[in-house]
């Protein structure tokens, strides 16, 4: 018998039961991550759907009650561009993930198929109550999941991410499918890298998450984020409490001070860019940013054979010249619309051209071309983008 139960933490066996099933689908739905987000958070309240047949879990969803939204990305009106579209409450209930710029669907695959459709009803039916609701950067990818739970209003278009799936055994493999000039480029910038003699290591996030937080909130109020170095290490003390084990920290150090990081999480057989820092005035110069964001992280993966990076948001451009793919990011309505046709289809095409602006020199290949009708980089201008990803630059995190 398929029943729906709800819990406000995932703890004990439903911890277990929970990550059994995303061990195999993403981070952002491991119990780690989520009781990461929810932790100290007054800005909302959770609830996770579980849904079994005899005590055992078949799919879930987290569901948010959010209050107050701090992240203006996740913030529904200032995604649509057009806060007269948000209609009712759906901006205040979030279904699959309020942080992390990913929301999917989890379902095992470890039961028969007519056991998994009947607990896919019985989580539409539930969710049909909640409705409005809306479901943020849902990957182009798990759409048709959505849809399934009765999720399938025209979805809006609000950003894209980043992703390098390893080809062959080692990181010369990686450079075979780069271009030639791309591969020369790539050797210049981890030479460099080696010849500025940093002292490197890789570090577990509660070794160093205090070192980390100054560097965190510098690149942040670089690029424009009202971030304290106070905020910044809140953010990655909890990330420390509930991940710890998953955690590495690319570090580079000067004299033993930390002058430059990247978090990384590993996780259903891919490493996950997080988060990276930097004390400007440290650094040699020698392309750090994408030696402890790219490089390095891409040297665990081939060392753990694990299928590849996932980089997020951030510097597309710059990693789709390193040979990453680009998929689309939605945000899909539940029992609202975010517009008529015709207003969606204008803005889908506006966020479209702002995003493949920068790619168009990148080679567009592939899923690419289909994003050239299914795109965002946030608005920011062409020529930051590329002035910023030429030095080797974030724009900026995508931690928040």
């Amino acid at each position: 018998m398929i029943t729906v139960r709800s819990v406000g933490s995932l703890t004990g066996d439903d911890a277990a039961a929970w990550d059994a099933i995303a061990s195999k689908v993403s981070l952002y739905l491991s119990s780690a991550w989520l009781r990461s987000v929810e932790s100290g958070d007054p800005t909302c309240e959770v609830r996770y759907l579980l849904v079994e047949e005899d005590r055992r879990l078949v799919a879930g969803m987290p569901v948010y009650e959010v209050v107050r939204e701090t992240n203006r990305f996740y913030d529904v009106a200032t995604q649509l561009r057009d806060s007269a579209t948000v209609v009712g409450s759906g901006k205040r209930r979030i279904l699959g993930n309020r942080r992390g710029y990913e929301s999917r669907v989890l379902v095992a695959d470890s039961f028969p198929r007519q056991t998994c459709d009947a607990a896919v009803e019985a989580l539409k039916s539930h969710l049909d109550g909640l409705k409005p609701a809306t479901a943020m950067y849902v990957p182009d990818g798990d759409l048709a999941a959505f849809s399934r739970l009765g999720m399938d209003a025209s979805p809006a278009l609000i950003n894209a991410r980043a992703q390098l799936r390893c080809t062959g055994g080692s990181f010369d493999d990686y450079l075979s499918t780069v271009s030639r000039n791309r591969r020369a480029q790539v050797r210049k910038e981890r030479r460099e890298f080696v010849k500025a003699d940093h002292e490197m290591g890789r570090e577990r996030l509660s070794a160093c998450y205090e070192e980390a937080a100054p560097l965190l909130g510098n690149l942040q109020r670089e690029y424009g984020h009202p971030t304290t170095d106070d905020g910044a290490r809140s953010l990655l003390a909890g990330q420390a409490r509930y991940l710890d084990d998953l955690s590495c920290v690319h570090t580079v150090r000067k004299s033993g001070r930390l002058v430059g990081f990247a978090l990384t999480f590993s996780f259903a057989d891919w490493i996950w860019v997080r988060a990276v820092g930097f004390d400007r005035a440290g650094l040699a110069d020698a392309f750090e940013y994408f030696n402890l964001s790219f490089y390095e992280p891409l040297e665990v993966c081939y060392e753990r054979r694990y299928k590849g990076l996932q980089l997020g948001m951030e510097s597309l451009r710059a990693k789709k010249l390193r040979g990453a793919t680009i998929e689309p990011l939605w945000m899909v309505p539940h029992g609202w619309s975010c517009g008529s046709e015709e207003q969606l289809s204008q803005r889908n095409a506006q966020v479209a051209a702002e995003l493949t602006a920068p790619l168009q020199d990148a080679g567009l290949s592939g899923l690419d071309r289909y994003l050239v009708s299914a795109v965002d980089v946030r608005g920011t201008s062409s020529e930051l983008v590329q002035a910023e990803e030429e030095r080797g630059t974030p724009r900026e995190d995508d931690l928040w």
